[in-house]
């Protein structure tokens, strides 16, 4: 247990100062020895967030499926949410436009039966994004707003801020 704790706590230091090698091959070493689905779903994101960020985008959705796979087994919506919001946003990187909505779609879906505020207000912001690049200015808009509102609400700086900077885009 204490090997895991260390694990993780190195891959989480190691990823914070972009040491991205280092990171993922701590969290290579500590997949294994997870045994709670919770605990594995968040070291999977993890490194299929570090995997996103330097590019390696397939293995990147692979981490993410297979996060997404053991939120459905433990019938975790909050980690599934997580995970096909992550599934969105890589779609959206890849210019994959139409996966992008599925996957925000459904991640939307999840955050509203949670009542999940923050998560709700971030996917929008999300399909604000893919609605953007794709010219539809008018959706784009709408959702930005929604979620800027949605952001005030909550006092989530960071989350008006990225709405705020995306409704910039769209004007």
């Amino acid at each position: 247990r204490k090997k895991c704790e260390y694990l993780r706590r190195a891959g989480e230091a190691a990823q914070a100062a972009y040491a991205n090698a280092t990171a993922l091959e701590y969290y290579e070493r500590l997949v294994p020895l997870l045994t709670d689905p919770s605990e594995r779903i968040a070291i999977q994101l993890k490194a299929g967030a570090v995997l996103e960020l330097i590019g390696r985008w397939a293995e990147a959705e692979a981490r993410y499926r297979d996060a997404l796979g053991h939120a459905e087994q433990a019938n975790n919506l909050a980690a599934r949410a997580r995970c096909q919001q992550a599934l969105g946003v890589l779609s959206r990187l890849r210019g994959d436009y139409d996966a992008a909505l599925r996957w925000l779609g459904q991640a939307e879906s999840g955050w509203a039966v949670l009542e999940e505020r923050t998560g709700f207000s971030q996917v929008l912001t999300e399909k604000g994004i893919v609605f953007l690049r794709k010219g539809d200015y008018d959706t784009a808009k709408q959702n930005l707003e929604k979620s800027l509102d949605l952001a005030r609400e909550l006092g989530d700086l960071a989350g008006m801020a990225m709405a705020l900077q995306q409704l910039g885009n769209v004007s």
